[in-house]
């Protein structure tokens, strides 16, 4: 990974492992903002990502910019295979930064894939959210005690977005950040 430093007021990170680079600016989702490096997130932040973008942008150099304090995974198997550690690695490297690890099984997608029609799709991950609501204020509790990243599978749009309308409507009052790759 490079650090070019041609206007101090931005880093710009480039590179980092991946073929085509990897940058810290992309399409954020609605109402979220853009992750960049060396701006401290604040205190209630949920700042959402993928192990893949990790992997692009460098998991060590982003734990130490961004200064999590929880690293929550809502993947249905987490794997860090992509950033090239085991589970257990992956926790003490977490930890090294000041970062506690959490598997929240419960807000997982176990949906993905089971049906085409998107409609069906979106009421089913809404349905899960509310039937899982202990599990959303957990994560909401986590995030007023933030900031926390937030690991989502690849692709999960849909799933994002209604897990944000979710916390929100619990408590307002978060901010939500989003790291990209390319």
């Amino acid at each position: 990974m490079t650090v070019r430093e041609d206007q101090p007021s931005l880093r710009v990170i480039e590179g980092g492992g991946s073929a085509g680079g990897a940058s810290l600016v992309s399409g954020p989702s609605v109402g979220s903002q853009l992750g960049l490096p060396g701006f401290s997130p604040p205190r209630q932040a949920l700042i959402c990502t993928t192990v893949g973008v990790l992997a692009a942008l460098g998991f060590d150099a982003l734990l130490s910019d961004l200064d999590v304090r929880r690293i929550v995974d809502l993947r249905v198997a987490p794997s860090f295979l992509r950033l090239g550690l085991r589970g257990r690695e992956f926790v003490r490297r977490a930890e090294h930064f000041g970062a506690d690890y959490i598997h929240l099984a419960a807000l997982a997608n176990r949906f993905a894939g089971e049906s085409w029609d998107g409609e069906r799709y979106r009421q089913r991950l809404e349905r899960h959210y509310q039937e899982n609501w202990e599990a959303v204020a957990q994560l909401r509790g986590l995030v007023e005690d933030g900031p926390v990243l937030l690991i989502t599978a690849e692709r999960s749009g849909l799933e994002q977005e209604l897990l944000l309308g979710a916390l929100g409507r619990l408590s307002p009052g978060f901010e939500v950040r989003e790291l990209a790759g390319t």
